[in-house]
């Protein structure tokens, strides 16, 4: 599998992708981005293509009652962490992209703990996952782009 994460030009096609979503982070479900870590290494890299765009995408709240309170948390950082990247990159000029990044990160900040505390509750869930999809399928960045500069430090610092 290294092979098209060191060389993306080997991706010329890709079957057709359907997602069931069971843990609000990454927006997978949303996205045409993909991450696989080699333990032997202790490598993490990412690889893109407009060909992972999922065709179909099954996100139901309930799929993620089961998700331990470290990994909500862990789960919710990620989600901020890609608002992060676009929220600070100093560009001007995207005050909408802005004020709706602010309302995910509160929506983090509010729902996060709860989830942690409450597992089965829906709305909570629910919100969390609307925020993972969103936070990183291109929208927030229409006009605002991310450096991701941080966004690697966090993968590491969760290691410990």
């Amino acid at each position: 599998m290294w092979d098209p994460v060191s060389n993306p030009s080997l991706v010329t096609k890709a079957l057709p992708i359907i997602t069931i979503l069971t843990f609000a982070a990454t927006g997978s479900e949303m996205d045409v981005f993909s991450v696989i870590s080699n333990m032997e290494t202790n490598e993490k890299k990412g690889l893109s293509s407009y060909l992972f765009y999922p065709k179909y995408s099954i996100m139901d709240p309930e799929y993620t009652y089961s998700v331990s309170a470290y990994q909500t948390a862990s789960g919710t950082a990620d989600i901020m962490s890609h608002i992060f990247e676009v929220y600070f990159n100093g560009q001007k000029g995207a005050y909408l992209q802005e004020q709706i990044m602010e309302g995910m990160l509160k929506t983090c900040v509010h729902y996060g703990p709860i989830a942690c505390k409450d597992p089965e509750n829906y709305e909570v869930r629910a919100n969390l996952m609307w925020t993972a999809s969103w936070a990183i399928n291109g929208f927030i960045s229409c006009g605002k782009r991310g450096a991701w500069a941080c966004h690697p430090m966090k993968h590491q610092l969760r290691k410990g």
